[in-house]
C-alpha cells in the first residue's frame, strides 16, 4: 500500500504494529489519535513522503520521525491564542 486516507475514526495501534514499509502518502481527518500513537504510526513509515494530519486529536506535541517527508499539513480543529 502505497497511499492511506483515514477519517472520521479512533485509531489505537496493537502492540504487533509493524507498519506500512512502502506508504508514502498518508492523510489523517478528524482521526482521534494519542501524539504517542501518531509518532509511532509515522516512524514505521519509512518512505513516507506526504503528511496531512486536519482537525485530529489535539496534541500537546508531536516529533516527526520521516526522514523521506517533502511535504507537511497541519490544521486543528480550534486554535487558541491568548495576547497580552
Amino acid at each position: 500500500m502505497r497511499s492511506l486516507d483515514l477519517s472520521n475514526c479512533v485509531l489505537k495501534l496493537p502492540p504487533t504494529f509493524k507498519g506500512f514499509g512502502r506508504l508514502v502518502n498518508l492523510n489523517f481527518l478528524c482521526v482521534n489519535i494519542s501524539s504517542d500513537m501518531c509518532e509511532l504510526f509515522i516512524s514505521t513509515c519509512p518512505l513516507l513522503e506526504r503528511l496531512s494530519l486536519h482537525h485530529c486529536s489535539d496534541f500537546d506535541s508531536l516529533e516527526i520521525n520521516a526522514l523521506n517527508l517533502k511535504y507537511f499539513e497541519f490544521l486543528l480543529k480550534y486554535f487558541e491564542v491568548g495576547l497580552r
